[in-house]
């Protein structure tokens, strides 16, 4: 049997989340895409105008992203939404590592905000060991997607992270 060294297994651990993140943007764009040959609108909807404004960034790009909250607002990172983007989100993705002793504490990986027009409150977890959490939080009111405890993410839109962990670690494990 193969020994694993933790080294290794970070940089395991890296390819998967930036696989992760790749993933999860295409599916995003997918679905805006696809989001008004989906729906019927009347045209009372149509006309309605949509005034929400949500905090709009990425904590890989801007950390200014991770600090956002109800008193200290970032005039920069606010944006007015589309027509079909009714929600604002939060979406965070954190990990932790497990050895036989004790698990280590939540290590925020990446933090997202943003308009959407989907919108799930929901969490998911992965792995055993080494765990992914992915959760996303949703509101509706304008700017409103302050602070960091995303709870809960949509399950849909992260099926192919699974999948991919499964590749990559029967890849790296069993070779």
């Amino acid at each position: 049997m193969k020994k694993i060294s933790y080294l290794s297994f970070d940089y395991l651990l890296i390819g998967t989340l930036i696989i992760f993140s790749v993933l999860t943007r295409q599916i995003s764009c997918e679905k805006q895409n696809n989001f008004n040959s989906l729906h019927h609108k009347t045209k009372e909807a149509e006309s309605k105008v949509n005034d929400l404004y949500c905090y709009k960034c990425d904590m890989m790009q801007d950390e200014d992203c991770l600090n956002i909250n109800k008193t200290e607002s970032n005039e920069r990172l606010r944006t007015k939404c589309s027509q079909n983007e009714t929600m604002c989100s939060v979406k965070r993705f954190s990990y932790t590592i497990a050895d036989k002793n004790s698990t280590s504490e939540k290590k925020l990986w990446s933090l997202q905000r943003n308009c959407t027009s989907t919108c799930t409150n929901s969490c998911i977890i992965i792995g055993e060991r080494t765990k992914i959490h992915a959760c996303e939080t949703c509101c509706e009111g304008n700017l409103c997607n302050v602070g960091s405890d995303g709870e809960k993410t949509n399950f849909n839109a992260y099926v192919n992270f699974a999948t991919s962990i499964i590749v990559i670690s029967s890849t790296y494990f069993f070779s």
